[in-house]
């Protein structure tokens, strides 16, 4: 062989060689085949034929009443080898240090609105504190997000007509946003889809609280929106990450990466970020547990102040939201039960059982329902407007 094939030969080599370790972020973790196997099982192991012409409620209760003998769907490979790390004390401290010299000190107001509420007059006196914050809300309340027919003009009247707890949620994620900057375009692009996320997920969290007649429903949609605090910790990190939020993906694949690079996931970071904000300690712990019906360890739960059903109703509107914005999943607005039978999403390979469990399967008849589909439709296409 001469010099010159070698020299070829070589090249090719290194060619593969840089091809293999250029991966990005969100294809780093892809379990595709494995879906598709998943997919195929259940096709064959199907207990409703979407060709008949059951009705919707008819279809319910056919699918309710064949659960029990159904076969066990298998477990996705990527998701029986996988695990969480660390807790937010485990974190290396060189790490944390630098996850806060990268984020902004917290909006002042951020603290007061991240308690309980429980009058309007309360929340209308810590909103008119910051001017700016009180003109973002009013701005927010008249977007189509909410499809108002009449202007909204002040802090009360935006009270009256969409209600403390909404109100209480878009003053959030505005104290939120303004807490937080990047510098590149990519950081810029992946924080306005994930603050996009957590607004989504809130109103989610409010509305399946409400209909679920749950009285922490206003805290609920605040926990939603810090839990992705963890997010923005790593893309402030590491710009390159950024790209888990612009291109598709799921849970489970920015999970892995975010371990992977930072020993630690998004979950425990959040509770990092409150914890250096001063957050109210309640609302630390329960950003900490965040990802455990991802693995199926709610018994961590007991040992921290949210209940498996407050954890639950966050956990699912997040995933939802998510599969909505960062993977441009619309059809998950039409979901009628949150599993992996029904969603094919590995999110949600627990859940079913996890709502059974918790005896929260009446969450699927609240996100069900026509009104709740309608609302989630118009604040998402308000969102993308």
């Amino acid at each position: 062989m001469n010099i010159t094939a070698v020299a070829v030969f070589l090249l090719i080599l290194a060619g593969v060689f840089l091809f293999k370790i250029k991966v990005s972020p969100s294809t780093s973790f892809k379990f595709r085949n494995s879906l598709i196997k998943h997919r195929d099982f259940r096709i064959n192991n199907s207990i409703v034929n979407p060709a008949n012409d059951t009705s919707h409620f008819e279809k319910k209760d056919l699918a309710a009443s064949s659960l029990k003998n159904r076969t066990p769907l298998p477990i996705p490979e990527e998701l029986e080898l996988f695990s969480l790390v660390s807790s937010p004390k485990e974190i290396p401290s060189d790490l944390q240090r630098s996850i806060l010299e990268n984020l902004s000190k917290p909006h002042p107001l951020l603290t007061e609105l991240s308690t309980q509420i429980s009058s309007s007059k309360q929340l209308n006196n810590i909103i008119k504190k910051d001017p700016e914050l009180v003109a973002k809300v009013i701005k927010s309340a008249n977007s189509p997000a909410f499809g108002l027919k009449k202007p909204i003009t002040n802090i009360n009247h935006a009270i009256n007509y969409l209600g403390l707890n909404q109100v209480h949620t878009i003053a959030t994620q505005f104290a939120l946003k303004t807490s937080i900057s990047f510098n590149t375009k990519a950081q810029s692009q992946a924080y306005e889809r994930i603050w996009t996320a957590g607004f989504i997920a809130s109103a989610i969290a409010l509305e399946l609280s409400q209909n679920l007649h749950l009285e922490s429903a206003g805290e609920l949609a605040t926990i939603c929106q810090l839990n992705y605090l963890g997010d923005l910790a790593v893309i402030g990190n590491e710009a390159s990450a950024s790209e888990l939020f612009i291109k598709p993906n799921n849970c489970l694949e920015r999970t892995h990466y975010i371990q992977t690079k930072f020993n630690a996931h998004q979950a425990t970071l959040a509770a990092l970020v409150a914890n250096s904000w001063d957050l109210p300690r309640k609302l630390q712990d329960s950003l900490g547990v965040g990802l455990m019906p991802l693995v199926n360890k709610m018994d961590h739960v007991a040992q921290h102040p949210i209940t498996c059903t407050e954890l639950l109703v966050c956990y699912i509107s997040c995933r939802i939201a998510e599969l909505l914005v960062f993977g441009g999943k619309e059809d998950v607005i039409d979901y009628d039960c949150i599993d992996w039978l029904n969603t094919e999403e590995v999110e949600f390979y627990y859940t079913g059982e996890q709502l059974k469990k918790a005896n929260l399967e009446k969450l699927n008849d609240a996100y069900s329902s026509p009104e709740f589909k309608r609302k989630l439709r118009t604040i998402y296409t308000g969102m993308k407007s």
